[in-house]
């Protein structure tokens, strides 16, 4: 079941502003976040936004919350990142030297 929803529509001109957003060059996160606020303004709940553009729930939530905070700002603001590196850079190179390693030897 999926969570309800209090955030406010994008008004007319924030819906202007993410049309041309999507004309100019975004990156991939960028993108999702601008279809997902055009989709939820067209009546579309969260899960079936994340079902149409194929992520998880928590993730569209997670836009829809960050336009509420933010406007149309938050096309701009990444979120977090995931979890910090743990492995150093010597640690990346070996590991990638073992996965061109055949499997035989």
């Amino acid at each position: 079941m999926s969570r309800p929803l209090t955030i406010r529509k994008p008004t007319t001109t924030e819906m202007r502003q993410l049309y041309a957003r999507l004309e100019a060059h975004l990156n991939p996160w960028q993108r999702r976040r601008v279809e997902a606020i055009i989709l939820y303004a067209t009546g579309m709940i969260a899960v079936e936004i994340a079902h149409a553009l194929e992520v998880h729930p928590n993730t569209i939530y997670a836009d829809l919350h960050a336009f509420a905070q933010h406007g149309v700002r938050a096309i701009d603001q990444l979120g977090s990142p995931g979890a910090p590196v743990r492995l150093n850079e010597a640690q990346q190179i070996e590991i990638l030297r073992l996965a061109a390693v055949p499997p035989y030897e």
